[in-house]
């Protein structure tokens, strides 16, 4: 039993077992399950086989079946060939909405491997997935110290330190995950991911480096369809970025670009900030106009604060009253 344990290894990428056979990849699910199972019939200990198997079923949205397989190949070997079933495994549990299950089985190669890189990075993304930052800190910082060149893990550290609200970090680790990725050829798509792009842009503004958010903005709008709600949520940055620089007139633009995308949470952060761009211009029937745009039984405290204060306002007259106590209030005021 020790020999098994020890033949797990490091620097195996996981994509390279993921990846079924070219004889299957233009077949359906099915028909590629029929004929695993047919090899199978006739040799039961065919670790590819079953593995491969475990990823039609995946594939084929037969979850269940799926985790049927891959925990039976578990439970039975534990060698070179079949350490990427564990991660099959915790893939089919989490896309089970199983995701403490998810996490054992990571767990449970991690016991034989513990820089088992591709592991560490999964189980990171589950951790993210939990909103648990600093234990999926610990995993990416783990996968970076087994193998310096995944840049995956950069960008798994880089998302924890942006929901910490360690922006330098962040940055840092955003700037290693890209370069690493155009110098890997299997992770050159490193910076096409659509959430890292607008948080790297997001951390840059934060930073106080407008020219380079925007840079990743117009590419963001280069690169994506018009249909598509990264683009409104783009557009929410680029109107934040135009703030920065004084250009009202463009922010107010980008916001309301965004606002007209049809999805309700991005609406409404597009109406809240435009509505306080105009109290910013003093143009309180406009602030007015754009809250009263807001579907306020869906949103949040802070939306329905600013709706509630500026209706009031705009009834009573007391727009002058609210200016001279705006200095006082603007480290609470939702409308500052």
């Amino acid at each position: 039993m020790g020999r098994r344990h020890s033949a797990f290894a490091t620097n195996t990428n996981f994509e390279q077992h993921n990846k079924p056979k070219p004889a299957f990849s233009k077949i359906k699910h099915d028909r590629a399950i029929v004929i695993l199972d047919k090899k199978l019939k006739f040799n039961t200990r065919q670790i590819e086989a079953m593995m491969y198997k475990g990823v039609e079923l995946l594939n084929a949205n037969k979850t269940e079946e799926a985790i049927k397989v891959l925990k039976e190949l578990t439970s039975k070997y534990r060698c070179e060939k079949s350490k990427s079933a564990f991660i099959l495994l915790a893939v089919a549990y989490s896309k089970n909405k199983q995701q403490e299950k998810a996490v054992e089985v990571l767990d449970e190669v991690l016991k034989y491997c513990k820089s088992y890189a591709e592991a560490l990075i999964v189980k990171g993304n589950l951790l993210i997935d939990e909103k648990k930052w600093i234990e999926a800190k610990e995993c990416f910082h783990a996968a970076i110290r087994g193998s310096k060149k995944v840049a995956t893990a950069y960008l798994g550290l880089a998302n924890c330190e942006y929901n910490l609200s360690k922006l330098k970090e962040a940055d840092t680790a955003y700037m290693q995950a890209i370069h690493l990725g155009a110098a890997i050829p299997h992770e050159r798509n490193i910076s096409s991911n659509r959430v890292e792009r607008l948080n790297m842009a997001r951390v840059k503004l934060k930073l106080g480096n407008e020219a380079a958010a925007q840079e990743i903005i117009e590419d963001i709008f280069n690169d994506l369809p018009n249909n598509d709600l990264t683009i409104a949520r783009a557009l929410l940055i680029k109107g934040r970025i135009m703030e920065k620089l004084n250009n009202l007139t463009d922010a107010a633009m980008n916001y309301e670009q965004a606002a007209n995308y049809g999805c309700t949470e991005i609406s409404t952060a597009a109406l809240y900030k435009l509505a306080k761009l105009r109290v910013r211009e003093k143009d309180y029937y406009e602030a007015y106009f754009n809250v009263r745009r807001i579907q306020v039984s869906k949103a949040g405290k802070k939306v329905k604060t600013l709706y509630n204060l500026v209706d009031g306002v705009f009834f009573a007259g007391l727009i002058d009253c609210v200016l001279n106590e705006k200095k006082n209030q603007s480290r609470s005021h939702p409308i500052c």
